[in-house]
């Protein structure tokens, strides 16, 4: 048996369902951070401030710690990867007759939420 899949139950597959879980994570906070900082546009709060302000909150993950190279991120590098991937998380909860609300949402809302261009299609 593959060591790697034994870890998420050894049924085939799982290890490429725990990479679509990781990424669907991925995209929804990538979302939450990108409207909180757009909101803190709008009180002209000062974007690291904030940032670090967060790293020390609740509000902190792994996106706020590294948001300065995520917002870098661009619809020809991992935002094409990353919605490829939120896609195929939607995907997979139509064919399991799981709903996933926010992925929807994230998969749709990704590029208007960092202010990117989308991907074309």
């Amino acid at each position: 048996m593959d060591p790697i899949a034994s870890k998420y139950g050894g049924e085939t597959g799982n290890s490429q369902a725990a990479k679509l879980i990781n990424n669907l994570i991925l995209g929804i906070n990538i979302n939450a951070v990108a409207e909180g900082l757009k909101l803190a546009k709008h009180y002209n709060l000062p974007q690291e401030e904030l940032l670090n302000l967060l790293k020390v909150s609740t509000g902190d993950s792994w996106v706020v710690r590294n948001w300065r190279d995520v917002s870098e991120w661009t619809a020809d590098t991992a935002l094409a990867v990353l919605l490829k991937d939120l896609k195929a998380a939607y995907n997979q909860g139509i064919q399991h007759n799981v709903s996933l609300l926010f992925n929807a949402l994230s998969s749709t809302q990704l590029f208007d939420a960092m202010g990117k261009e989308k991907p074309e299609v």
